[in-house]
C-alpha cells in the first residue's frame, strides 16, 4: 500500500506524524539515515517555533507562506546561520511540495529563501591528498577484533574514496563480494546511493594494493570495512570523523581537531574526486560518476584552482610592467633612418626610339655639392 492511501485529503495531520508516515517512505531509503535525520532536526524548529507562537505543534496546513517567513526570521534572530535558515527553508518547501501534491494542501508556496554569500568550493589539492594519504599510512595500533594494523585499514578507506568518489555511509556498506580486486574494480549497490543506482568504478592501483592486505575476502568480512567497531547503526559517523581529523591535522594542515570544519571530512574527498575528474575528462563526465541529475549540481563540487583557465596575466596589460621597447616624449617623434640623398649631377641622355640605344655622351660631371 502506498503512504499516500493512508491521507486523506483536506484532512488536519500533525507535521511530524506526515514526515515519519508519508514523507520519508515515499522520499527515502532506509540507508539515508543522516539526511532524514538532518530533515527532522528542521522539523523540530518548526514545532519550537509553533509552540512560542500558539502553544501547539505543527500541522501541516500550518505550511504557509506567512508561517515560513516568520519563522525564518526567527531563527535568524536567534542566531542562526543564513545557511541554516536556507536549510530550514529548502526542508519545509519539500514537505509543502509533497503535501500539495497529494492535495492535502491547495496553495503553492511563494516565499524565497535567503541571499547568501556564494563560496568556491574548495577541494584537497595534490600535494594536501598526498600528505592525507602518507600520514595515513604512518598510524600505530589496529582496529577491530581481527586486530588490523592501523596503518592499513586507513589508506585502504581513504584511497577507496578517492577512486570512486562514493559518500561516506555508501563506503561503508559495500559489500565485500561486490570488490574485485583481481579486476580491480568495485559495484557500488543503488540501495546506498542517493540516485538509487548501481555503478561500477575502476580502483586506483595503490587502492588495490591496500584492499588486498586488508583482506575482507580472506578473512570473510561481510561488508568490505567491516572493521570499523564504532558509528554502526547510528545516523551519522562521529567516531570516523574524528580519526580523520586527527589525521589531517598530523598532516600539518590544520593546527587543531576543532580547526578541521566539516567541509574538511569525507565530502572533501568526494569534491577531490568530482574536480581530478572534470580537470581531465570535463563536467559532463564529472556529473556522470557523481551521480548528479544535472550539472549546476556538480559545479558545487569543483575547485576552481584546479581546472585549467586563462592566466589573466596574459589577458591584460600590466600599466606599471616594463616595456621591451622605449616609449618617445611627449612633443618628439621618434628617431627614424632616412635614406642617404645621391647630390650627384647627371648629364641628360639622348636616347634613339628606334634601336633604343643611347646616341649621346653619357659622361658624369661632379658638380661639388
Amino acid at each position: 500500500m502506498s503512504p499516500f492511501d493512508k491521507v486523506t485529503p483536506r484532512v488536519s495531520m500533525m507535521l511530524l506524524s506526515f514526515f515519519d508516515g508519508v514523507y520519508v517512505p515515499d522520499r527515502f531509503d532506509a540507508g539515508q539515515l543522516a539526511t532524514i535525520k538532518s530533515y527532522r532536526v528542521d522539523v523540530n524548529l518548526f514545532n519550537k517555533w509553533m509552540m512560542s507562537q500558539e502553544q501547539r505543534v505543527a500541522r501541516v496546513e500550518d505550511l504557509t507562506d506567512t508561517n515560513l517567513k516568520a519563522a525564518m526570521a526567527w531563527l535568524r534572530g536567534q542566531g542562526r546561520a543564513l545557511a541554516t535558515a536556507n536549510r530550514f527553508y529548502r526542508t519545509l518547501k519539500a514537505l509543502h511540495g509533497l503535501a500539495y501534491q497529494i492535495e492535502l494542501l491547495e496553495k503553492p508556496l511563494r516565499t524565497k529563501q535567503f541571499k547568501e554569500n556564494r563560496r568556491e568550493p574548495e577541494a584537497w589539492l595534490p600535494d594536501e591528498i598526498e600528505a592525507i594519504i602518507r600520514t595515513a599510512t604512518k598510524q600505530t595500533g589496529t582496529i577491530g577484533v581481527d586486530h588490523v594494523p592501523a596503518n592499513v585499514w586507513g589508506p585502504s578507506l581513504l584511497l577507496f574514496i578517492l577512486s570512486t568518489g562514493v559518500r561516506i555511509s555508501a563506503a561503508m556498506a559495500t559489500p565485500t563480494s561486490r570488490l574485485d580486486l583481481q579486476r580491480g574494480e568495485v559495484l557500488i549497490r543503488a540501495e546506498t546511493q542517493k540516485q538509487r543506482a548501481d555503478q561500477r568504478f575502476q580502483l586506483l592501483p595503490s587502492a588495490v594494493g591496500y584492499l588486498r592486505k586488508l583482506d575482507a575476502h580472506g578473512r570473510g568480512l561481510v561488508r568490505v570495512f567491516d572493521d570499523w567497531p564504532s558509528d554502526r547503526g547510528v545516523e551519522s559517523w562521529p567516531y570516523l570523523n574524528r580519526w580523520l581529523r586527527k589525521i589531517i591535522c598530523a598532516a600539518g594542515l590544520r593546527k587543531r581537531r576543532k580547526d578541521c570544519t566539516r567541509t574538511d571530512l569525507f565530502h572533501k574527498l568526494r569534491k577531490t574526486f568530482a574536480t581530478q575528474v572534470a580537470s581531465r575528462s570535463g563536467l559532463p563526465t564529472a556529473c556522470a560518476m557523481l551521480g548528479h541529475s544535472s550539472m549546476d549540481v556538480t559545479k558545487r563540487y569543483i575547485d576552481k584552482r584546479q581546472m585549467s583557465s586563462p592566466d589573466i596575466r596574459e589577458l591584460l596589460t600590466d600599466p606599471l610592467a616594463e616595456r621591451p621597447t622605449r616609449i618617445a616624449k611627449a612633443g618628439r617623434r621618434p628617431p627614424r633612418d632616412e635614406p642617404a640623398v645621391d647630390r650627384t649631377w647627371r648629364e641628360p641622355v639622348d636616347v634613339d626610339v628606334e634601336d633604343d640605344e643611347p646616341t649621346a655622351g653619357s659622361g658624369v660631371i661632379d658638380c661639388g655639392w
